[in-house]
């Protein structure tokens, strides 16, 4: 299964649109701010995100591709870097 085409806007944004016409933003955010007291690592800590930013928002079925692509991003995202700490915070039960 081979992962939906992906479009690098930026090193660190990235978008991709699926088979459905939904199109997801892939992005990750400097968390250098949170660690200003740890300047030799700060850089390191980015979170990412991802958002439906054309379609449907609720109701998406099921696609095994979304997935594949979002590992990919991931990927090509963490081979530029030597160190980084990734964090994903899934807000959608509204915890």
């Amino acid at each position: 299964m081979q992962p939906y085409k992906i479009i690098v806007v930026r090193n660190d944004y990235f978008e991709f649109t699926t088979s459905a016409g939904i199109v997801y933003a892939c992005y990750f955010l400097s968390y250098t701010e949170y660690f200003k007291e740890y300047k030799e690592i700060a850089g390191n800590f980015f979170s990412y995100n991802v958002e439906v930013i054309k379609g449907r928002k609720t109701g998406i079925s099921s696609d095994e591709r979304v997935g594949r692509t979002i590992i990919e991003i991931v990927k090509k995202f963490l081979a530029g870097l030597e160190n980084a700490v990734v964090y994903v915070c899934d807000a959608s039960d509204g915890k």
